[in-house]
C-alpha cells in the first residue's frame, strides 16, 4: 500500500529496510514460491540526550538563606523561576526547579531539585561531658563508630513548650548539634509571633529549660552556653570561663543525677562497653572510670532538672 506511515521508536541508530514480496511465475496452476524484494533503506540516527547530574535532588534552608544550585554534563543549562546556574539566590517559599539541558546536538533533557524554605531556631549549646576547650566539643558519633563526620557531636531533641501552664507541648524536632554547640530546629509557620519555653534533652544530659519563654519570629536564636542564667533556674555548668554547659550523666531519665544512674553507669564499666552508649559520658567511645568523675561531681551537686 502506498503511503503507509510506520512508526518506530529507536533507542540506538538503526537501519530499516522496506521490502516487498514478489511471485514467481505459476507452474502448472500454482504459486511456486515468493521472493522478498527490498525497495529501500533508512537508516535512523539517534542522538543522544545529554546526562543531566545536579548537586542534590533536594534540600532544606532556613527563610533568608541563599542557596546555589549547579547542574552539569551539558553545553547549556536553563532553570526555571529565573535561577541562574551555579549562581547563588534567596527562595521566599518552598519550589521545586526545573532545569533544562542542551547538549551540542541540540538535544535536551530535564531534572529537578525541590528547595523547602523553613522557619528555623538556631540553639547553641553545649553538654558538659563532651565539652573540650575553647568553645568546642568532641566528635562523639565518630568515636562511638556511628558515621565519619568530623563536625558532628550527637543528636538532641529540642522541644517547644508553651509559654503558661500547664506548659504543653507544641513542637518537638531531632537534630544534630555539632563540635561548635550549634542546631537547627525547624518549626511550623503556625507558630510564629508566639512565645514558647526551649527545652533541650539528650541521651546522657539533664532535661534543660530555657529561662524563659521566648517570642518566635521566622528565624530565632538562642544561646544557652553564654551565661548560667540562660538555663531555667541557671541549671548549667561553667567549663570554662565564659563557657556553660548543660549537666551531663542523666541516664534513666528521671530528671535528676543520682545513684540510680551511677549503678548504670557502674554496670557498663564492668561489662567492658564500647561504642554508642549514654553511658559514655565523656564520648570518647568506651565506657570507663573516666566517665566516673563527671557524674559523681554532679551526684555531690545534687543536680536536677529545673523547670517552671
Amino acid at each position: 500500500t502506498s503511503n503507509m506511515l510506520i512508526p518506530v521508536s529507536p533507542s540506538v541508530t538503526t537501519t530499516y529496510t522496506i521490502s516487498q514480496f514478489s511471485s514467481c511465475c505459476p507452474y502448472w496452476g500454482q504459486l511456486i514460491d515468493a521472493v522478498l524484494i527490498p525497495l529501500r533503506s533508512v537508516t535512523v540516527t539517534v542522538l543522544q540526550p545529554p546526562t543531566l547530574s545536579s548537586t542534590m535532588d533536594s534540600l532544606s534552608i532556613c527563610l533568608g538563606d541563599s542557596v546555589v544550585l549547579n547542574a552539569s554534563g551539558a553545553a547549556n543549562y536553563s532553570w526555571s523561576g529565573g535561577v541562574t546556574n551555579n549562581v547563588a539566590f534567596t527562595p521566599t517559599a518552598t519550589s521545586t526547579y526545573t532545569v533544562t539541558g542542551s547538549g551540542a546536538n541540540g538535544c535536551s533533557s530535564t531534572s529537578t531539585v525541590s528547595v523547602s524554605v523553613h522557619n528555623c531556631l538556631g540553639v547553641k549549646l553545649m553538654l558538659q561531658g563532651y565539652y573540650l576547650n575553647a568553645g568546642s566539643m568532641t566528635t562523639v558519633l565518630q568515636n562511638q563508630m556511628i558515621g565519619t563526620s568530623a563536625t558532628y557531636v550527637d543528636t538532641v531533641e529540642i522541644e517547644l513548650h508553651d509559654a503558661a501552664w500547664p506548659y504543653s507541648l507544641v513542637h518537638a524536632c531531632s537534630t544534630i548539634v555539632n563540635i561548635t554547640g550549634n542546631a537547627i530546629c525547624y518549626f511550623p509557620n503556625s507558630m510564629v509571633g508566639g512565645n514558647y519555653y526551649i527545652v533541650v534533652k539528650h541521651r546522657n544530659s539533664i532535661e534543660t529549660w530555657s529561662s524563659q519563654a521566648v517570642n518566635f519570629q521566622p528565624n530565632t536564636s538562642y544561646d544557652f552556653s553564654v551565661s548560667a542564667n540562660k538555663a531555667y533556674g541557671n541549671n548549667q555548668k561553667e567549663v570554662e570561663n565564659g563557657v556553660w554547659a548543660i549537666y551531663s550523666g542523666e541516664l534513666n531519665h528521671d530528671e535528676n543525677i543520682d545513684l540510680l544512674d551511677l549503678s548504670i553507669l557502674d554496670n557498663d564499666i564492668n561489662n567492658f562497653q564500647f561504642g554508642y552508649f549514654a553511658s559514655d559520658i565523656n564520648g570518647d567511645g568506651n565506657v570507663d572510670l573516666l566517665d566516673s568523675p563527671i557524674m559523681e561531681n554532679n551526684i555531690l551537686g545534687f543536680i536536677f532538672s529545673n523547670q517552671p
